[in-house]
C-alpha cells in the first residue's frame, strides 16, 4: 500500500479515544502497564498539544521503550494472542519497523543524546526524535484532538487497559488505523538512516529543546555547510610553493615522543621505572635503601629515544564585520539568507581545513567585531558557539566578541606562537595589512561573494548562486594552504 499521501486528522473526540486505546496494545517492545500508560499520554500531549501529526500509538510506545528503556512493562503478547489484529501485519511491524530501529546507527546516537539529557526534558527530547523520524521517513501521521487525550491522560491507567482490551476485542482494529501501519511500514522500508546529521547535531548539542527559531537557524547553517562542502574534493590540492615555516614556542600537546624504549640509564620519570627498583624498598626507619640510591640518582629507569615528533601550529582567524547585519536579506537565487550562507562557509572552511590539515595542529578563533560597545552580531555570535561546541570545547577554537582596536594585537599575539591565516568577511571586506601576512577579504554586498587580497587581482566567481559560493570557498581554501 502507497504512503498516505496526507495527515489524517480525527477531530471527533470518540473516534480519537477509540483509535488511542487500540494503540495502547500494538506496542510490540512491551505490554502495556499501568506504570508506562502515563509516559506514553506524556509523548502523546507533547506532539499533539503543538498541532503536530504523531505515529501510531503503538509505534510512538516503542519508540519511547527503545530510547528511554524501561523496567516496569512485562514482555509483549504474541501476535496471535492480540485481540481484533491480523497478526500479519503485527509481524511485517516488528519485521520492517522494529528492526530497522534496533539496526540503524543514527537512531541509537539520538537515543544515547536523549539519555544524556535531564530527566524532566527526555519527553520533549523524545518528541523531538519522533518528529524528525517523521520526516525523514515521509510519514504523514495523524493529528489528534489534544483534549481527547487530556482526558484519557487524567483516567487510572488499571481501567484505561481494560477498556482498550475490550474495544479491541468487541470492534477490531479500525481502518484507518491498519491504514496507518501499512503506511509506516511501506516508508520505513525505504528509508536509510531514520536521522540526519543535522538531527544528531541538534540531540547531541541540546538545541532541539530549544526554541524554534533557534533550531531554525541552526539547522539552515549546517545544511548550508553540507551543500558548500558537496563540491570540495576530499584530497588536499597540491600547492605550488610549500608552506611557510615560522618560529613557534614549544606547546606540550605539539611534542610526541618517537619510537618505544631505547635504552637504561639513571634519569627519568618514576613512570618509566624499572619493576626491579622496588626490591630496594625495606620495611622498618626511613630512609631504606630505595631512598638512598633515589638521592644517588643510581636507581634505573627505561629511557626513550630522544627523537621528537613535532606538528606545526597554524590558526584561521576568521574576523566578521559588524556591517554584516546587513547580510540578513535573502536572495531570489540563493536558498538561505547571506547570512546564513556565510555563517555556513566559515563552518565549511574551518571543517575542510581541519580535514586537510590533519598532521597539524589548527585552531579556529572567530572574532566578531563590536560597534559602539554593542554587538551586532549577537544572535550569530550565539550559533557559532553552538556549531563550534565541541571544538571550543576540546581547546581547538573560540568564538569572541572584539573591539576593532583589538584585532592588530590578537593577530600579533597569535603570530607569536602559530602561522596565521586570517579571513575579513564584511559586505565590502577589504583585507588589512599587518607585519608579514595580509589577510583575505571576503565581499558579501553580493549575492556572488568576491575574495579580495592584496597585491592580487579581485576573484570573482564566474558561476552564479549556490556555485558561485562553492567556487569561492574553493579558493578560499586553496589560497589559505
Amino acid at each position: 500500500m502507497p504512503p498516505t499521501p496526507t495527515t489524517l486528522e480525527l477531530r471527533d473526540s470518540e473516534q480519537t479515544r477509540q483509535y488511542v486505546l487500540a494503540g495502547l496494545w500494538l506496542s510490540r517492545t512491551h505490554a502495556p502497564a499501568a506504570a508506562t500508560v502515563p509516559a506514553l499520554f506524556e509523548w502523546l500531549l507533547l506532539l499533539a498539544g503543538e498541532g503536530l501529526p504523531v505515529p501510531p500509538i503503538g509505534f510512538l510506545a516503542d519508540l519511547g521503550f527503545l530510547a528511554l528503556g524501561t523496567r516496569e512493562a512485562p514482555p509483549p503478547l504474541p501476535a496471535r494472542d492480540v485481540p481484533g489484529v491480523d497478526p500479519g501485519l503485527l509481524r511485517r511491524y516488528e519485521d520492517y519497523c522494529l528492526g530497522k530501529l534496533y539496526g540503524d546507527l543514527s537512531f541509537e546516537r539520538g537515543a544515547d543524546a536523549i539519555l544524556r539529557y535531564e530527566v524532566a526534558d527526555r519527553g520533549r527530547g523524545l518528541a523531538y526524535l519522533a518528529q524528525r523520524l517523521m520526516f525523514q521517513t515521509g510519514f504523514a501521521g495523524a493529528t489528534l484532538n489534544p483534549a481527547t487525550i487530556r482526558s484519557l491522560a487524567r483516567q487510572p491507567a488499571e481501567e484505561l487497559l481494560p477498556a482498550a482490551w475490550r474495544t479491541l476485542a468487541e470492534q477490531g482494529l479500525a481502518a484507518i488505523a491498519i491504514e496507518q501501519y501499512e503506511s509506516l511500514i511501506e516508508v520505513v522500508r525505504g528509508t536509510g538512516d531514520l536521522l540526519t546529521t543535522a538531527d544528531l547535531f541538534e540531540l547531541e548539542r541540546g538545541t532541539a529543546l530549544a526554541e524554534f527559531g533557534q533550531r531554525l537557524a541552526l539547522r539552515q547553517v549546517l545544511q548550508a555547510a553540507d551543500l558548500l562542502r558537496a563540491g570540495i574534493p576530499r584530497q588536499k590540492p597540491r600547492t605550488a610553493s610549500p608552506r611557510r615555516q615560522v618560529a613557534t614556542r614549544l606547546v606540550t600537546e605539539d611534542a610526541y615522543p618517537v619510537g618505544g624504549f631505547s635504552s637504561i640509564s639513571t634519569k627519568g620519570s618514576i613512570e618509566s621505572l624499572l619493576h626491579s627498583q622496588l626490591v630496594y624498598l625495606e620495611r622498618g626507619a626511613r630512609p631504606d635503601l630505595f631512598d638512598v640510591k633515589f638521592v644517588r640518582d643510581e636507581l634505573l629507569y627505561y629511557s626513550r629515544d630522544e627523537n621528537q615528533f613535532l606538528r606545526r601550529r597554524t590558526t584561521l582567524l576568521v574576523v566578521l564585520t559588524p556591517e554584516l547585519v546587513r547580510a540578513r536579506t535573502k536572495d531570489a537565487t540563493l536558498p538561505y539568507q547571506r547570512i546564513v550562507l556565510a555563517l555556513g562557509l566559515v563552518v565549511a572552511l574551518a571543517g575542510k581545513l581541519r580535514e586537510w590539515l590533519s598532521d597539524e595542529t589548527l585552531q579556529t578563533h572567530v572574532v566578531l567585531l563590536s560597534e559602539n560597545g554593542s554587538q551586532p552580531l549577537s544572535d550569530e555570535q550565539a550559533l557559532l558557539e553552538l556549531l563550534l561546541a565541541e571544538e571550543i570545547e576540546h581547546g581547538a577554537a573560540r568564538v569572541q566578541s572584539l573591539p576593532p582596536g583589538t584585532l592588530i594585537r590578537t593577530i600579533a599575539d597569535h603570530a607569536r606562537r602559530s602561522l596565521v591565516r586570517c579571513v575579513v568577511l564584511g559586505m565590502e571586506a577589504l583585507p588589512l595589512e599587518y607585519d608579514g601576512a595580509s589577510p583575505l577579504g571576503l565581499s558579501l554586498g553580493e549575492p556572488a561573494p568576491r575574495l579580495v587580497e592584496v597585491n592580487k587581482p579581485e576573484f570573482v566567481p564566474a558561476e552564479a548562486g549556490l556555485d558561485a559560493w562553492r567556487e569561492v570557498l574553493h579558493t578560499l581554501l586553496v589560497r589559505l594552504l
